[in-house]
């Protein structure tokens, strides 16, 4: 992603370490090189797990929104389909948080 300034992806969920805590790791010369997220919140259980691993699909995410409006913006005659409203909405909340994770 030549056009981010956050730490390139893939990043990975690492599980629970011994001091309750999750943590997302993007790997760097075949070790887990960056830390990327360290979700201390041993309170919050299994909803810390899940933060992690939203985190850590972050990249990806953003990677599919950005594919998603390409095709839907390139589709010919778009603004015919029945449901055009709907598709311009969804599209542009996507380019919202596209932008909002571009900072």
């Amino acid at each position: 992603m030549s056009d981010s300034k956050h730490t390139p992806g893939p990043w990975h969920y690492s599980g629970v370490d011994a001091l309750p805590r999750v943590r997302v790791n993007r790997e760097h010369s075949g070790t887990t090189g960056f830390l990327i997220a360290d979700c201390n919140n041993s309170h919050l259980g299994g909803e810390a797990v899940a933060n992690a691993k939203l985190i850590a699909a972050a990249p990806e995410l953003l990677e599919a929104l950005k594919g998603m409006i390409h095709v839907v913006r390139k589709l010919p005659n778009i603004d015919a389909y029945p449901l055009w409203e709907e598709v311009e909405t969804a599209c542009n909340a996507a380019q919202s948080s596209v932008a909002k994770a571009k900072g």
